[in-house]
C-alpha cells in the first residue's frame, strides 16, 4: 500500500497511498553486534516535502536507541507536529510486543532526532527467547504521520 518505495541498502521507506501526510521507515540492521553511540542511519525519505530519517544505535547504557529525525531545514521559522509508532520485529516478520509511540512537535529551536534512547535492554534485546536478532540482524520500523506543518512548502495535491 505505497505510492513510493525507496530502498538503499538496509533501508526501505515509503509513503502510505491513501495519506500523503503519513510515512513508513524500516530499517534491518545488520551486524547488531558492532552497533556503538554512532549507529546506522536510514537514508532521507521525504514526506511532503520534508526529509525524515531514522536512527539505530548502542548506549553505553546497554541500551539499544531508536530516533526518528527530520533532516535540516534551511527556514528558521517552522514547526511539524509528528505522531510515530516505532516497532521493533521478531525474526519471523511478527511485530513484537515492544511497540513504544513517539508524539513530538519538531521545530527550529528543538533537536533534530527524537524517540527513546532506552528502547530496549541491551540483554533483552540479544536474548535468544526474545527472538529479535537472528543471524545478528534486527529490523526496527517506524509509521509515523505529520500534521500541523508551518514554515514548509506544501506539495500541492492533483485531483
Amino acid at each position: 500500500d505505497s505510492l513510493s518505495v525507496m530502498e538503499k541498502g538496509d533501508a526501505t521507506a515509503s509513503v502510505v497511498a491513501n495519506d500523503p501526510l503519513s510515512g513508513v521507515i524500516r530499517i534491518e540492521v545488520d551486524n547488531v553486534s558492532a552497533l556503538d553511540l554512532n549507529g546506522r542511519y536510514t537514508p532521507e525519505h521525504e514526506v511532503e516535502g520534508v526529509p525524515w530519517r531514522v536512527n539505530v544505535c548502542k548506549y553505553p547504557s546497554g541500551h539499544l536507541g531508536v530516533f526518528l529525525g527530520h533532516c535540516n531545514n534551511a527556514s528558521n521559522i517552522w514547526s511539524i507536529d509528528v505522531s510515530a509508532t516505532v516497532s521493533l520485529f521478531k525474526n519471523d516478520g511478527k511485530a513484537n510486543p515492544l511497540i513504544k509511540k513517539i508524539n513530538k512537535t519538531f521545530n527550529h529551536g528543538t533537536p533534530e532526532n527524537w524517540g527513546y534512547s532506552k528502547f530496549i535492554l541491551w540483554e533483552e534485546l540479544i536474548d535468544k527467547n526474545k527472538d529479535s536478532v537472528k543471524d545478528d540482524k534486527l529490523t526496527i520500523e517506524v509509521r509515523f504521520t505529520l500534521s500541523n506543518i508551518i514554515g514548509f512548502r506544501m506539495i500541492p495535491r492533483v485531483d
